[in-house]
């Protein structure tokens, strides 16, 4: 395609308004649309057998293909000019049914309209501090903060985190919003600390603990004394965890298990580590460094196993040392999004 205006053959913008009432495609039908349009510029041809006969087994395959192609003509662009572009040909093709995505919470799902979308975020700085907007202290991506409070606890944020407080004379109170979070607390028998982290409560006399989010669940790792933990929905259900374990925790309640300490405690040295972690977990931490995320586009790669330690100073090196080991390949966009492939 010469023009990254034109989305390609097939409906015309008019056609495709009629959103989910005809065309839904699924998870699997937009990744396998992001891996045909890798795959498809990679060759540097316009079609082939199997990709027209993969269109036409279902409509929903050549809308999620045009959605590929429009997420990549937006980022292609400078970004005042991607702007423009999605206020005037993408937006008015994704609102008839983003309130159903909204309303079903497909966020995961509809990723490459979202990453559309996100191109206009992209050419603005601030865009870390509006994800956070209103948190008493945040991070951007790869940088990590030390917080010392007003009764001598300390608290240190990792990459891409945010956090709210509220210490006063008679207690003490902060609300994880986001990422992950180092708490060393100072004792105050009086005066216990507790930590509201999504679905994680936690309550803590004097001690020091991790709490990392992680979408819908939390884990709560304890380095020194007893740490409380509690789903914030089931406190019934809570737990005390000690040195060396660490929970699980999600709407359906507390699960205990073992801490790997040096997994847990590698971004506090600048490093992330993993043991037989899938690739997909891999790159999820690899989003928290990077200003523009990873998306897998060949499926086939998504279980891969990883055991290594990276520098979290040089995520695009982690990449590299991937693709390497994994055998897969990689294209990244003017605007930093990487596909694996």
């Amino acid at each position: 395609m010469n023009e990254m205006d034109d989305f390609g053959a097939g409906p015309g913008p008019d056609e495709w308004r009629d959103g989910p009432e005809r065309f839904e495609p699924t998870r699997a039908q937009y990744e396998a649309a992001t891996e045909w349009l890798v795959r498809l510029r990679e060759t540097e041809q316009s079609t082939n057998r199997a990709f027209e006969e993969w269109k036409a087994k279902d409509p929903a395959h050549e809308f999620a293909f045009a959605e590929a192609e429009a997420m990549f003509a937006a980022s292609a662009r400078p970004s005042q000019d991607a702007a423009q572009h999605y206020h005037r040909h993408w937006r008015p093709l994704w609102r008839p049914y983003w309130r159903q995505v909204r309303r079903q919470r497909m966020w995961r799902y509809a990723g490459l309209a979202i990453a559309a979308s996100l191109v206009l975020f992209l050419a603005l700085p601030m865009f870390a501090a509006l994800r956070y907007l209103g948190a008493d202290a945040a991070t951007g991506a790869g940088e990590t903060r030390v917080l010392r409070l007003a009764d001598g606890s300390r608290v240190t944020l990792n990459s891409a985190s945010a956090i709210d407080l509220d210490l006063t004379p008679t207690h003490r109170h902060v609300r994880l919003i986001g990422g992950e979070a180092y708490f060393e607390v100072a004792k105050d028998p009086a005066h216990p600390f507790t930590v509201d982290a999504g679905n994680a409560a936690v309550r803590v006399l004097g001690t020091r603990f991790n709490i990392r989010m992680d979408g819908d669940q939390s884990v709560v790792s304890v380095t020194e004394g007893r740490v409380r933990t509690a789903a914030a929905r089931r406190p019934d259900g809570a737990i005390v965890l000690t040195a060396g374990q660490e929970a699980l925790v999600s709407a359906r309640g507390v699960q205990r298990r073992a801490m790997n300490a040096f997994v847990a405690s590698a971004w506090r040295r600048h490093e992330i580590a993993f043991q037989q972690a899938p690739l997909r977990a891999v790159v999820d931490e690899l989003d928290r460094y990077r200003r523009a995320p990873i998306y897998i586009a060949n499926q086939a790669l998504v279980n891969h196993r990883v055991t290594g330690i990276f520098a979290t100073d040089d995520p695009e090196e982690a990449v590299r040392i991937l693709k390497e080991n994994l055998g897969f390949e990689s294209v990244t966009l003017p605007t930093g999004q990487t596909f694996l492939y």
